[in-house]
C-alpha cells in the first residue's frame, strides 16, 4: 500500500490527496536581428556544440509535481506563490 506524504506540510495524507502540477517554460522574445548576429561565424558555434566544447543549454520545459493536504491545498489556491506567508507572521513586542 503506498502512503503520500505533503510536500508543503509534511504530513501523512489521507484518503483526499491533491496533485499540483507546475510547468516551467523558459519565456522567449525574439529579438531584432544586429549587424553584430550576422557577422557571428556560425560554423565555430556549430563546431563547438558538435564537439562538446560548448556549454549545454538548459531546458526548456520542466514539470513539477506536488502532493498536497486539504488544508495545503486551500492555502495553495488563495495564495500560490505564497506571497502572504510573511505577513501572517506574528513577532512579540520585545
Amino acid at each position: 500500500m503506498l502512503h503520500y506524504t505533503c510536500d508543503a506540510c509534511g504530513d501523512p495524507v489521507g484518503d483526499r490527496r491533491y496533485t499540483v502540477r507546475l510547468e516551467l517554460t523558459a519565456a522567449h522574445d525574439p529579438a531584432a536581428l544586429t549587424e553584430a548576429d550576422l557577422d557571428e561565424d556560425h560554423l565555430t558555434t556549430l563546431d563547438d556544440l558538435l564537439g562538446g566544447h560548448a556549454e549545454p543549454a538548459p531546458p526548456r520545459r520542466e514539470v513539477l509535481v506536488y502532493d498536497l493536504c486539504v488544508g495545503c491545498r486551500d492555502r495553495f489556491r488563495t495564495d500560490p506563490l505564497g506571497r502572504d506567508a510573511g505577513r501572517r507572521l506574528e513577532f512579540s513586542a520585545n
